[in-house]
């Protein structure tokens, strides 16, 4: 690709504000964390350490689709918590084959991942997978799941007072409804006063 390489081993400091392509899974031709003794992980703590302002492009096998060895997804739970807890940008791309055409993709990851911007509200991506002939990834919009399953407040509703929980009086709530419509043989009450146990009294 005509690129400028600096070979690195995990004893050796890597040079500041430079990528670090790892091709330590593809080296071993099989997963580095599945075999992973005492003295090589504190060798990988101690070559973290070492990082000057450097992201880190992880080349491993298929994890996420068409897996062959499970033991590669390994490096993605690595990964996710290096970048939460080292502040280290460490991206993954997942190879089904190791040839010419993964070496390409390769490329053009390596090209996005140095591209990549830190928003306030959006973060980089950082796990790519190069499956069928096409680099992919996965895109995601965190929201929290009560929140949107809160219905938004309509005046016109009718309200009835509902518990989430019987026996918990903090659970209790106004909750809306949409009313039925009435057949031609049934009427609507219209309820003036509720009764209410002896608990909610205290």
């Amino acid at each position: 690709m005509g690129m400028e390489l600096d070979v690195c081993t995990l004893d050796m400091t890597p040079p500041a504000r430079q990528t670090i392509i790892s091709i330590l899974d593809l080296d071993r031709q099989e997963p580095l964390f599945s075999q992973l003794d005492a003295t090589s992980f504190v060798a990988f703590q101690d070559f973290l350490r070492r990082i000057d302002k450097s992201g880190i492009l992880w080349v491993t096998g298929a994890a996420q689709m068409k897996c062959k060895d499970p033991r590669y997804g390994m490096v993605l739970g690595m990964a996710r918590t290096i970048r939460i807890e080292a502040n280290i940008d460490m991206a993954t791309l997942e190879l089904e084959h190791f040839n010419s055409q993964a070496w390409s993709a390769t490329w053009k990851v390596l090209e996005d991942f140095e591209g990549r911007l830190h928003e306030s509200d959006i973060d980089p991506v950082l796990e790519y997978v190069y499956s069928d002939g096409y680099i992919q990834t996965g895109k995601f919009h965190w929201l929290k799941v009560a929140d949107e399953l809160k219905e938004p407040v309509h005046m016109s509703k009718p309200r009835s007072l509902d518990i989430g929980q019987r026996g918990a009086l903090q659970t209790l709530h106004w909750k809306q409804f949409t009313p039925s419509e009435l057949l031609d043989d049934q009427i609507e009450v219209e309820v003036r006063a509720v009764g209410m146990n002896f608990k909610v009294c205290d």
